[in-house]
């Protein structure tokens, strides 16, 4: 019962109490949320390891079986309340992917996990099965035949289309987009 750390946090909640939960913890990070923010804290020492503000208020915070941070969260347009789920890395708090919906994660036939997922939105409601809810466990390859990032680049992310492509480099917060046919 005795303290190991108490750490102070530093949020801006607005006019709503902060929602501390639920905790979930990945087995280095304790995660919890306020009014649009997802935090991470270490477990061992209570230092903030990231925070990251989705613009949305978060009303639902769950952890794939794979560690991905998964919040429902819903914005207000002119008309309309819209709901979404957000994927983030448990490590960086990076945007993994969002999608229109309320998500749930279910075990899958096959013994893995899925994201079951139900839009209510009026103009398309719908309900959908995404499988496997997991985040890939390899970094995709860029092809061979690609281009070369600028000089001390890395490539990102490849894109093939039916008539061209696309290579994203990054080194540190510096991104380069390269067209494989382009005169540039």
């Amino acid at each position: 019962g005795k303290d190991v750390w108490k750490a102070p946090l530093d949020l801006v909640v607005g006019t709503m109490p902060m929602n501390a939960g639920p905790l979930t913890y990945d087995g280095h990070h304790l995660f919890f949320l306020s009014q649009d923010q997802v935090i991470a804290v270490d477990a061992d020492t209570g230092a903030a390891a990231w925070k990251r503000n989705l613009g949305t208020g978060i009303y639902g915070l769950q952890v794939a079986s794979d560690g991905t941070i998964l919040t429902d969260g819903y914005s207000t347009n002119s008309d309309q309340s819209v709901t979404a789920t957000t994927g983030l890395d448990p490590d960086s708090g990076a945007v993994l992917w969002t999608i229109a919906g309320t998500g749930t994660p279910v075990p899958d036939p096959d013994g893995g996990q899925s994201l079951l997922v139900v839009n209510t939105q009026p103009n398309s409601p719908y309900v959908a099965r995404l499988d496997p809810a997991d985040r890939p466990s390899a970094k995709p390859a860029v092809p061979a035949d690609a281009p070369d990032c600028p000089s001390g680049m890395t490539a990102i992310s490849w894109t093939q289309y039916a008539d061209g492509a696309i290579l994203l480099c990054r080194l540190d917060q510096t991104y380069a987009v390269v067209f494989p046919a382009h005169p540039d």
